[in-house]
């Protein structure tokens, strides 16, 4: 990392971070009914291992469109890429993706709800992924049921209860830090 600028070595500490601890939890919820993020099914290019990864991931008419705030050099982007499709599970259903492009934010912002595109723009997302949707056949259920059930929504509880506990800790830490100063 020594080659990345200071706020881009601050993203890859965020994204180890999602990934190791954030994306466990997020799974628990994404593809499901009303939830903002969705799952990408994607095979490892050289493991040939089955991976899962929660992403925002807005439908549009053709498919969907996905922010991609680390850049294109994630595996999963790299991955679905590769294989030259995948599979996206979103709203409850599962979807077979391809025809992959990558487009900038003047391109993909139009098609995120107006709440969602200043938080993008904070984020400074410069790349979004295009992908169209290549089937919705009924035989994606049973592959959209096998995704989610991998992560039941029980998986969140203990990860909640050590978010709430580490944050109190964090707080009194602070509080500690803060009268330390002030005497």
């Amino acid at each position: 990392m020594t080659n990345l600028s200071t706020f881009d070595q601050i993203k890859e500490q965020v994204r180890y971070f999602n990934r190791q601890i954030l994306n466990p939890f997020t799974l628990s919820f994404a593809g499901r009914p009303h939830s903002p993020y969705a799952i990408i099914r994607h095979e490892g290019r050289t493991s040939g291992r089955v991976y899962k990864t929660p992403v925002v991931a807005q439908r549009t008419d053709e498919g969907f469109v996905i922010p991609m705030p680390y850049g294109d050099h994630v595996d999963w982007f790299r991955n679905l890429k590769a294989a030259g499709e995948g599979v996206v599970a979103s709203g409850g259903h599962a979807y077979q993706i391809g025809d992959f492009e990558v487009v900038d934010a003047e391109v993909a912002l139009p098609e995120f709800p107006e709440w969602m595109q200043p938080l993008l723009e904070k984020a400074e997302t410069e790349q979004y992924l295009r992908a169209q949707r290549l089937s919705d056949t009924p035989e994606l259920d049973a592959v959209y049921q096998r995704l989610i059930a991998d992560y039941p929504i029980t998986n969140a509880i203990p990860i909640i209860v050590g978010a709430v506990i580490g944050f109190i800790v964090l707080l009194l830490v602070i509080r500690a830090i803060v009268r330390e100063v002030m005497d």
